[in-house]
C-alpha cells in the first residue's frame, strides 16, 4: 500500500491513526505540505513502511525514537523541518537505511564515530544545516558505499 500526497497545501498534523490504521503501508511521503505538529510516534507501528518521506513541511519536535524499530525502512526524508533533539541512537539500528535525509532542522548532538558500520547499505547522508558535532573517521568511509554527503 502507498500513500503519496505531496506539493499540495496541506494542513494541519499528521494523522496519528496512520500508524495505527494503515499497518500494511509501505510508503508513506507528504513532502511539500504545510503540514505541523510532531511526528506521531504511532509511524512505528508500520512494521512493512520502507519509505517515510516528510521533507518540507513545518514539523516540530523530536524524531520519534521508534522510528528505529522499523527494519524494511529504507529511506527516511525529514529535511528541512523544525525538528530538534538529538539524532536518536534507535535509528541505527536500521542497517537496511540507504538514505538518510535530514538536513536543516534544528537537531543537535555527537554523530556516533561507528556510523559507517551502523548504516551499511547507506548511498546518501544528509545531515547538513543542524548542529551536529563529532566527525566520521576515514576508515568508516571505507565500509559504507556513500555516493553523496552533505
Amino acid at each position: 500500500m502507498v500513500m503519496h500526497i505531496c506539493f499540495n497545501q496541506l494542513s494541519g498534523s499528521v494523522p496519528s491513526e496512520f500508524g495505527n490504521k494503515l499497518t500494511r503501508l509501505r510508503f508513506l511521503t507528504l513532502r511539500n505540505n504545510s503540514l505541523t505538529g510532531s511526528i506521531p510516534a504511532s509511524l512505528g507501528n508500520l512494521s512493512s513502511l520502507g519509505v517515510l518521506d516528510l521533507t518540507f513541511n513545518q514539523l516540530e519536535g523530536t524524531i520519534p525514537r521508534n522510528l528505529g524499530i522499523l527494519k524494511d525502512l529504507w529511506y527516511l526524508g525529514l529535511a528541512y523541518n523544525l525538528l530538534s533533539g538529538d539524532l536518536s541512537a534507535s535509528l541505527y539500528n536500521l542497517s537496511s537505511m540507504e538514505i538518510l535525509s535530514i538536513q536543516f532542522n534544528m537537531l543537535n548532538g555527537i554523530i556516533d564515530t561507528d556510523i559507517g558500520s551502523m548504516f551499511p547499505s547507506m548511498q546518501h547522508l544528509s545531515l547538513a544545516g543542524n548542529q551536529f558535532t563529532g566527525h566520521i573517521p576515514a576508515s568508516d568511509t571505507d565500509r559504507v558505499q556513500l555516493l553523496h554527503v552533505q
